[in-house]
This record gives structure tokens, sequence and C-alpha cells, in this order.
């Protein structure tokens, strides 16, 4: 069993009995309780528990961490198009790493409308934990770490998805030039990107139009970086020609489930 499904079972058992003791837990799921107690560590900072001396109990105020979290982040009207857009792309059973920022957020909070669907989701950001932590068609692991604003960074990133396969990456980014490609200001963020990206099937570019035609600190890579890129129907026309003429697809609404 992987740490995704474990920590899947985890929350299964907390769900039933709101509480359990780590050796208990161990003996079920056949592992040491040193690798139960860094599971519940990792739940514990996605907000899912409270850990208490040998065990740990189930937080009943989930919904209530939830909002408080998404509450952080300024509703945006293209930005919540571009989660709808994005969480459209999503099919059922599929492994899908949704970055930080706030655009991921709102995919987030668009997925967990997608009741027709089950979704293993894996994310170091906190926002997203928060939004999809309860919600029962939503498989919930959250890589733990070193804190760096609304996320995290593990000490080693491919460690920790070593044992994890992601169909679907998606991520955003501070400026895109065609000629300087995605650029961003966080050398964290670039690891988190430049990372996953290199363990996922399809690399998806989600960003609002605010961010074409600027340049930042720091080069993920060319335009060709994402395989797929999805923003609303004013993207200017000569990044819409350019993604077309190189054949990347582009999505400005949402598409029929699959």
């Amino acid at each position: 069993m992987n740490k995704l499904d474990r920590q899947t079972c985890i929350r299964d058992i907390l769900t039933q009995l709101e509480r359990a003791e780590v050796i208990d837990l161990s003996q079920r799921l056949n592992v040491s309780s040193a690798t139960i107690r860094t599971d519940l560590e990792a739940l514990e900072r996605a907000g899912f528990l409270t850990r208490y001396h040998g065990g740990a109990m189930i937080n009943k105020s989930e919904e209530d961490a939830a909002a408080a979290a998404t509450q952080i982040i300024p509703y945006e009207k293209s930005k919540d198009e571009i989660g709808r857009i994005a969480a459209s792309l999503i099919n059922d059973f599929e492994g899908v790493f949704l970055g930080p920022g706030s655009t991921c957020c709102f995919i987030a909070q668009a997925l967990k409308k997608r009741t027709d669907i089950t979704v293993n989701v894996v994310s170091n950001n906190f926002l997203v934990a928060a939004v999809l932590g309860n919600c029962p068609h939503i498989r919930m692991h959250f890589i733990g770490g070193r804190v760096q604003n609304l996320y995290t960074i593990p000490e080693n990133f491919n460690q920790e998805l070593r044992d994890i396969y992601l169909d679907k990456f998606f991520f955003s980014i501070d400026g895109i030039d065609t000629s300087a490609g995605y650029t961003l200001s966080d050398p964290a963020v670039h690891e988190v990107i430049t990372t996953v990206a290199r363990r996922t099937k399809l690399t998806i570019l989600a960003a609002d139009v605010s961010k074409f035609g600027k340049r930042s600190f720091m080069k993920i890579g060319d335009t060709d970086f994402a395989q797929a890129v999805v923003t609303t129907p004013d993207i200017p026309q000569s990044f819409l020609q350019h993604y077309l003429k190189n054949g990347i697809k582009v999505y400005t609404s949402p598409v029929s489930p699959q």
C-alpha cells in the first residue's frame, strides 16, 4: 500500500470511529508505528485531524476551516472561469497535482462540485487541502514539508512523489512571453513546478490574461513547457495563434465530461 492509499484508509477509519490509536492503525494497515505517525503529521498539517499522545481524532470543523481558508483568496471572475474549465478536463480516477497559488484554489473549488467523478488529488497548497479535505469523492494527499507562505516544500520532492502516478499537473506562473517563456518570482515554486512536471503525463498551464505579455525574475521553460493552456476567451490573439501554431491546446471554455 502506497502513502496515498494508506492516508486515505486512515481518513476513512477516523471518519467512522472519530479517533484511533497509533498502535491500532499500525496493526490494521500492517506498517510501523513510525510510518503511521508520519502519516498523521501530514494529515494534521492538512487540517484533517488533531494528534494527541498515542493517537489522533478527526476534526469535526473541517467545513469551517475550508471556508475560512478560502476567504484568504478574494473572488476573481476570471480565475473562477479558469477553475471550471480546468475541472472539466479531469476524468474519473485520475491522479492530479494542484500546485501553489490562488488559481489552483479556484480549480479545487470547481473540482469539489464534480461529484460525478472520483479523483486522487496531490497538492502542497494549504488552500487546496482545505477546500478538498472533506470531499467524499476526492482522495486528498497533502505533501508536508517546510512552510512557505501558503504551501509547503518537502525535503525531497522526488521521494514524496516516488510511488504516485500523476495524469495531470495544473500550475500557474507570473509572466508569459513568447520569447522569454514562462517566468515567476518565487524560486521555491520553481522547484515545485519543474519537479512535478517531470513526473506527470500532461502538464497544463492555468493562467488569467493579466499574465500574458509579462516577464518575471526566473524562467520555468519555453511556451512548450506545458502541453495545454487553460485561460479565458479574451486571451490575446497573438498568443492564441502562437499556441495553435506550435500544437499546444488552448481551452477557453469547459469541455464535455469524458
